[in-house]
């Protein structure tokens, strides 16, 4: 059989191409399997959130009555309308009591105390002790100083005495709907002066007294000179060890029991100014958040400052309210004649975030509330007017507002 020599070599060519085949498979096979890729565990949930949704808060029924939520509508309200001044905290005239050397002689520091600007003191207290030198002029003058401080003291009782009946008058008058409170209040401050000027006129007699009975007797002790009022020292003239003649300041006290606030308005603006209505008191940089203090008109000396083109109007401060000191600025927001339409919320209604937003929760459905950013105009009262952020009809929370807030940012219980 003869063979063709193209066909032997496919022949050839085709046990090789088998063979190695052949030989692959077998490697194939002897080679370790390699371990399957790891697959990505699917995530224990699919969140979908939009932004809309992070002021979004949405309760059960038993939520709403844990929480004690409280749900009405907003609407436009007559309020008086109001503008914002600065004004300065003052104490008012008659307050500052200067004690002065009634004889002279020479001044100690009282047992413990060390006398300084702004040290609080109470009535009766021992200030400074005066050791009096009585020459023979002093001696010969005595007599006549005591019965000067004698009639000071009596001429500052009758004073009292009228200033008194006029206050009765006058309160009987306002009781009786004749009379202003304008006018009680007049009558009021005039009756405080006077009596602060009769405790000044009777310490400084007493103590003359008592110098002229040492004087008497053939020895002169030192005399305790006691704080005429409560307050705070504001001066202290006379030092320790100091040798002062008749007559010379010795220290001041200035009584913080009453404090004034004295209001510089822009004279354009007094005949748009109810100067009959109260005050509203706050700080300059006042919040919704901020108390609400009440200041009634006083009748006051008048005062202008023509460069500026301002009258002053003035104030006083509830008794009791502490915080205010002399000099401080506040800011007082004054009644206009008229009233205007507000968008109001109550003030339980706001609440503030770290950053000092104001925010409301307004029921967009049933057992959905949404958190609204506003902007407050003002306070009045308990009343907050709105001047952006909500639309009059909308259902706001007042009450558990709060709550809700610490439920939203995850404070609640």
């Amino acid at each position: 059989m003869k063979w063709n020599l193209n066909h032997l070599g496919n022949m050839a060519f085709t046990l090789v191409l088998a063979g190695g085949t052949g030989l692959a498979t077998w490697w194939l096979m002897r080679a370790p399997p390699k371990s399957a890729a790891p697959t990505k565990p699917e995530p224990p949930a699919a969140v979908y959130l939009k932004e809309s949704d992070l002021i979004v808060v949405t309760l059960k029924p038993e939520a709403e009555r844990r929480l004690g939520l409280h749900v009405v509508p907003i609407e436009y309200r007559d309020l008086p309308r109001v503008r914002t001044y600065g004004a300065e905290v003052m104490s008012p005239p008659g307050q500052s009591i200067v004690v002065t050397a009634p004889l002279s002689g020479i001044v100690r520091r009282a047992e413990g105390e060390r006398l300084r600007p702004g040290l609080k003191v109470t009535k009766g207290q021992p200030i400074v002790h005066f050791i009096p030198i009585l020459s023979p002029d002093t001696r010969a003058n005595l007599a006549a100083s005591l019965v000067e401080a004698e009639g000071q003291a009596k001429a500052a009782r009758t004073q009292v005495d009228a200033t008194t009946i006029a206050l009765n008058r006058a309160r009987q008058l306002f009781t009786q709907e004749a009379g202003s409170r304008r006018a009680v209040d007049e009558a009021s401050a005039q009756a405080e002066l006077a009596r602060r000027a009769l405790e000044a006129a009777e310490a400084r007699r007493d103590l003359l007294a008592k110098v002229a009975r040492d004087a008497g007797a053939g020895t002169v002790a030192s005399q305790v000179i006691n704080a005429p009022a409560s307050g705070v020292l504001r001066n202290i003239q006379a030092l320790a060890g100091e040798t002062v003649p008749t007559g010379t300041n010795l220290f001041e006290i200035l009584a913080l029991d009453e404090l004034w606030l004295r209001v510089p308005v822009f004279v354009g603006d007094l005949e748009l100014i109810d100067v009959g209505a109260k005050a509203t008191i706050g700080p300059l940089t006042e919040r919704s958040s901020s108390a609400v203090l009440q200041a009634k008109p006083v009748m006051a000396p008048p005062s202008a400052n023509p460069q500026a083109a301002t009258v002053d109007l003035y104030f006083e401060l509830e008794p009791g309210v502490d915080g205010f000191v002399p000099g401080q600025r506040v800011a007082a927001s004054l009644t206009l004649k008229g009233n205007s339409k507000a968008l109001v919320v109550p003030r339980s209604a706001v609440v503030h975030d770290i950053h000092g937003g104001d925010w409301v929760y307004e029921q967009s459905e049933p057992h959905r509330y949404v958190r609204r950013r506003v902007m407050i105009e003002r306070m009045a009262g308990d009343q907050a007017v709105v001047a952006s952020g909500l639309a009059a009809g909308s259902k706001v929370v007042v009450a558990g507002a709060a709550e809700l807030f610490g439920t939203e940012v995850g404070f609640a219980k």
